[in-house]
């Protein structure tokens, strides 16, 4: 709670900025943790900073491939081929609004029963994944497929909680 306060009321009182911020939290957190309430051993040090890299380096490398992707539709001039395409079908404002929610819609729709299917038969074809007793440590989530990571933003969301569960992904 008090990392908190330090954050917020040091950025508000203009003793140092949000980044600087987030170091002296980190350093407040390392202290507390290690020698004030002694929760964990100072020999685990290295185990926790090696699986915070881990994590930090699945999410950097999200990042740096949308940072890609987002380069290469600015590009290739997407946005601007999208903005024509759809004003040559109409120029109305509230019919444009509403062509793009079906659209978004037909999409929405497609993703949740693609993602229902393909996680219904890779929960059968796993042994254990029923009960949730086997190799992998929850009942409904598979190890997502890599298609899945780029494309949908969940993949990644599902590949961090697999990371922080402790169990190996392959």
């Amino acid at each position: 709670m008090f990392t908190a306060a330090i954050v917020v009321g040091g950025v508000i009182v203009g003793i140092f900025t949000a980044t600087e911020a987030a170091a002296f939290a980190v350093i407040y957190a390392f202290v507390v943790t290690f020698f004030i309430y002694r929760e964990a051993p100072l020999v685990r040090f290295v185990k926790i900073l090696y699986s915070s890299l881990k994590t930090l380096a699945i999410v950097m490398s999200l990042i740096a491939a949308a940072s890609a992707f987002g380069y290469l539709l600015a590009r290739l001039q997407v946005p601007r081929l999208a903005t024509e395409w759809l004003l040559s079908i109409t120029s109305n404002y509230f019919l444009l609004l509403f062509l793009i929610n079906i659209l978004l819609l037909a999409l929405d729709v497609s993703w949740i029963w693609r993602r229902s299917s393909s996680s219904a038969l890779r929960s059968l074809s796993r042994p254990g994944s029923e009960d949730g007793n086997g190799p992998y440590p929850f009942r409904h989530y598979a190890p997502p497929e890599p298609l899945d990571r780029a494309l949908y933003p969940s993949g990644g969301c599902c590949f961090v909680r697999w990371e922080c569960s402790g169990k190996n992904l392959y």
